[in-house]
């Protein structure tokens, strides 16, 4: 299991997770971001529709961290998510021709905004 651990001083860390509500019919967004110090510059939560799959769920909430975090003024992010698969994606190795594909693209976009970032997974 991973600790967490700071970015270096000029960078936040923004970590990003969904879930889904079991028989209703919401889903929800989290997003964290913190300062090389570990403490929380802000937060976001929110109720959306629930998806038909939990990896287009997972790309809309890094889409939406991403916007986020460019929104909160922040330029320097290391992104966190707990999906591989999406993580893997973001960083270019998979399923641009996916169902997913055309947010992955969208995303790529967003972070084009941003003066440096990457991203990584984190265990649960």
């Amino acid at each position: 299991m991973k600790n967490w651990s700071a970015p270096i001083a000029e960078n936040v860390k923004t970590k990003f997770d969904g879930a889904v509500f079991g028989e209703s019919n919401e889903a929800s967004i989290g997003v964290v971001i913190r300062n090389c110090e570990g403490k929380v510059m802000v937060a976001l939560s929110e109720k959306i529709k629930k998806l038909a799959s939990v990896e287009i769920l997972e790309l809309l909430v890094a889409r939406r961290a991403i916007s986020f975090t460019l929104d909160t003024g922040f330029n320097n992010s290391i992104f966190e998510g707990d999906s591989d698969m999406v993580v893997i994606s973001l960083q270019g190795r998979g399923m641009e021709n996916s169902q997913g594909g055309h947010i992955i693209k969208d995303i790529q976009s967003f972070v084009n905004s941003l003066r440096n970032y990457s991203f990584s997974d984190v265990v649960r």
